[in-house]
């Protein structure tokens, strides 16, 4: 019942789904833009602005640390909070971190090498004991690292 063509048409789709398979051409299906764009600088530039798409956040940064950027970042703040429909978010310190930080002071801070070479350990046990006992209030002292040896530069 079938004539030659229905052949010629089954055998060609099914050569064809196979090249296909075989070269893995299915493996990429996408709808993005910049699946067919060659690789280029405006091409990472395009996915980067993709990341920011749906989002309803504005990220504000200037160049530099000091207090000439911080005074712009709080105009262009009260500039944008004028703006019917935005409202200003700010980050809350990560608490959690906070502590691992201070739990594992001994792996995200540098030793002060200088403090290691002279140290008096009865020295600074007899001040810490003396503040204990002198101490009107309450005596702290940081129980990860007694003796102050730490520096407060993070390692990189």
């Amino acid at each position: 019942m079938f004539q030659k063509i229905n052949y010629i048409n089954i055998f060609l789709f099914s050569f064809i789904l196979l090249f296909n398979i075989y070269n893995k051409s299915f493996d990429k299906i996408s709808s993005k833009i910049y699946n067919i764009l060659p690789n280029s600088q405006n091409k990472e530039l395009l996915k980067e602005f993709e990341k920011f798409d749906n989002n309803k956040r504005v990220f504000l940064f200037y160049k530099g640390l000091d207090t000439n950027s911080l005074e712009k970042i709080k105009n262009l703040e009260k500039k944008l909070i004028l703006i019917k429909g935005l409202k200003l978010l700010k980050y809350k310190k990560n608490i959690k971190l906070n502590k691992h930080l201070n739990k594992y002071l001994l792996y995200s801070k540098e030793l002060n090498y200088d403090l290691v070479k002279n140290i008096n350990i009865e020295k600074k046990l007899f001040l810490s004991k003396e503040k204990m006992i002198n101490e009107s209030y309450s005596f702290t002292f940081n129980k990860n690292d007694p003796l102050e040896l730490f520096s407060t530069k993070i390692k990189k």
